[in-house]
């Protein structure tokens, strides 16, 4: 190859690239998609929320605490006290029974005076932490499939 040739493959390339970047770019520019029509009503509520909170609970928001739904009331009691002392911002499931763990969940959103985020460590499916539920296959052999 010489060098004219050469030359005019990077040209080739560095305008594919460019017109690749500015396409996709163009793209990129759109509207958020999450962004609904009650945007500023929801927004102003935010708002409202943060601007009354202290810094304590604002803190308390960041903190997700682990909760078991196959321990006794002392359990129950101690997430109980960090929901409504600490204003704690979710709580991650790690294990119980079904019946049990959306008991508690509506337990605690009752008790908590913003909404919890909450969550659940079950990254090989329901049945790695939660009796009574199926068993599904590990995300490997999902993958293999």
């Amino acid at each position: 190859m010489n060098t004219h040739s050469i030359r005019t493959f990077l040209k080739i390339i560095l305008s594919s690239s460019l017109f690749l970047y500015t396409s996709l770019n163009c793209f990129a520019q759109q509207p958020d998609p999450l962004r609904t029509t009650d945007f500023h009503t929801q927004k102003e509520w935010v708002d409202s929320v943060l601007t009354s909170m202290t810094i304590q609970e604002k803190i308390g928001q960041l903190i997700m605490v682990q909760a078991y739904s196959n321990r006794g009331l002392e359990h129950q009691k101690y997430i109980e006290d960090l929901i409504v002392k600490h204003k704690i911002g979710g709580l991650t499931f790690m294990q119980g029974t079904p019946f049990k763990q959306a008991k508690l969940t509506n337990l605690y959103q009752a008790k908590s005076k913003l909404p919890l985020l909450v969550s659940f460590d079950g990254e090989w499916g329901l049945n790695m932490r939660i009796d009574s539920t199926y068993k599904f296959p590990w995300n490997m052999a999902l993958g293999a499939i």
